[in-house]
């Protein structure tokens, strides 16, 4: 991941948050009151790999007296990054003891990852398997996908109601099929006519 000092500030841009092939990117705005502090979208190709991702953080929660503490905001956003290297929660339980990662749910939330989270990236990352996702991602992302770039939303919310270039099918766009709800965080999967997937993680904000 590299800091882009120029990030565009245009509304446009930080909406549709798309990432380029084999980055992730990292929006904020106010989204608006649809209910979700933060999103992490994965793309994974036929073979698995994470080819890109995107994090959106809300600033219309950000800014309530709730949620206006850098406790939440660095949990959060931790939270949405661990998704987009392939971290999943490892609790879901608000109940349970404090495992001291942005991966557990908590209330006051904890902002860091943990020993757990370090050694789940290193069997994630700490091999070579003779596949590159990215320079694929580079050389087949010259189609109609990269227009729909983190553009994953509800129905009737906002770019759901576009469409995909490559299928050209209105019914081929949104965060898909959920997987289930546990707390304030959802998880949403959506296959493409080609085989890869999209990943949607949802953090809502309580009360949602």
């Amino acid at each position: 991941m590299t800091l882009d000092p120029t990030g565009s500030k245009s509304n446009k841009t930080r909406r549709q948050c798309r990432a380029p092939a084999g980055q992730v990117r990292i929006c904020n705005l106010e989204y608006g009151y649809n209910g979700w502090l933060g999103i992490a979208g994965i793309y994974i190709d036929s073979n698995g790999h994470i080819e890109k991702g995107y994090t959106k953080l809300n600033d219309t929660y950000f800014s309530s007296s709730y949620y206006n503490k850098d406790d939440w905001k660095h949990s959060v956003t931790c939270q949405e990054l661990g998704h987009n290297v392939g971290l999943d929660h490892q609790d879901e339980n608000f109940n349970n003891q404090s495992l001291f990662s942005c991966m557990d749910y908590q209330d006051p939330p904890y902002e860091y990852p943990n020993a757990h989270d370090y050694q789940q990236l290193e069997l994630i990352y700490g091999h070579r398997d003779g596949y590159d996702s990215y320079d694929i991602g580079s050389s087949s992302s010259s189609g109609g996908e990269t227009n729909n770039d983190g553009c994953n939303s509800p129905p009737g919310k906002g770019c759901n109601k576009g469409q995909d270039a490559n299928s050209g099918s209105a019914g081929d766009v949104g965060w898909g099929m959920s997987l289930g709800r546990r707390g304030q965080t959802e998880k949403f999967v959506r296959t493409k006519p080609d085989g890869s997937q999209i990943v949607t993680f949802v953090m809502w904000a309580i009360g949602h």
